[in-house]
């Protein structure tokens, strides 16, 4: 710890050369220390080193600009969250204490201080923000690798969705272009649907992945017999029960996916599988989720 504190560094900024020298004398053993007399000199530095700079301890009253105005400064410059900064001034009033705390410092010592107890407070606020930093790095770290990890099983499983899809239509002998056309329609008609029902909550994302998952509409088929599947003439009442089976079979097949479940599309998958021959009439009880499903009845009458 204490290699990393001597590398550490302070920003002082006073406009009395003597209150400037008294901060340097209390920390210049464990930090390097910047010096700067006005509160315009004090954002030059910072400018330049506000990677390094460890905590700013600003006067409050000074010439040309005040503290206040280096606070506000700096919240523009989007340092007030990165750099912390402990005021030092001899104005205790209430106002003067709760809007500077309103602007963004860390700390306000009040003059005259005891130096022990202020090395202590500079040092517990470096310690409170360098594990505040590392956290959000952490975090920014791990959504990051979450968001790829997510990205590679969304088109790992969009490969084998498509590669079990292609089984379903030339087990069928449909067309083979038959899945592009489910994609393209239920991308246009959701698109279309979005424009005049903002209360779906239809974003561009979102009808992406929904129809990417309404090519897994008749997966269940590949449990369906060849012989009911391809039959060339009309289906006995026995073989018609067993063909509107595919709908559950596909999703039991679904779910029998692994990793498939944890991706944001398996729902609209499953969804769309289960319910695509079912009918709703368009009233009350249609709701968000049997939207999809619905959607994907039109496109295939």
């Amino acid at each position: 710890m204490d290699n990393q504190t001597e590398k550490r560094k302070i920003l002082i900024v006073d406009d009395m050369e003597l209150n400037r020298a008294l901060l340097c004398e209390m920390f210049q053993t464990k930090y390097t220390i910047y010096e700067a007399e006005n509160g315009a000199h004090a954002l030059e530095i910072l400018e330049r080193e506000s990677d390094n700079i460890a905590v700013v301890l600003l006067d409050l009253i000074m010439p040309v600009l005040d503290g206040f105005g280096v606070l506000e400064e700096m919240e523009r410059m989007s340092l007030t969250g990165r750099v912390p900064v402990i005021m030092i001034t001899a104005e205790n009033s209430e106002g003067v204490m709760q809007r500077g705390y309103e602007m963004g410092a860390a700390d306000i010592v009040t003059k005259p201080f005891n130096p022990n107890i202020v090395i202590q407070r500079v040092h517990n606020i470096i310690e409170q923000y360098t594990q505040k930093l590392h956290l959000r790095q952490l975090v920014a770290e791990q959504t990051r690798a979450l968001r790829e990890q997510a990205e590679k099983m969304r088109e790992n499983s969009a490969q084998m969705i498509d590669t079990l899809s292609s089984i379903i239509e030339f087990k069928n002998t449909e067309s083979v272009s038959h899945i592009h056309n489910v994609r393209v329609i239920t991308r246009l008609l959701l698109a279309e649907f979005a424009k005049n029902h903002s209360e779906y909550g239809l974003s561009d994302s979102l009808i992406e992945i929904i129809s990417e998952a309404a090519a897994m509409h008749d997966i269940g088929k590949v449990a369906i017999p060849d012989n009911i599947l391809n039959k060339p003439g009309r289906l006995t009442d026995e073989e018609f029960e067993i063909m509107k089976t595919h709908t559950s079979r596909g999703s039991e097949i679904l779910m029998e996916l692994s990793g498939v479940q944890d991706l944001a599309y398996y729902d609209y998958c499953y969804d769309i599988c289960r319910h695509h021959h079912e009918r709703w009439d368009g009233g009350e009880f249609v709701s968000k989720v049997h939207l999809n499903p619905q959607n994907r009845g039109i496109i295939n009458t």
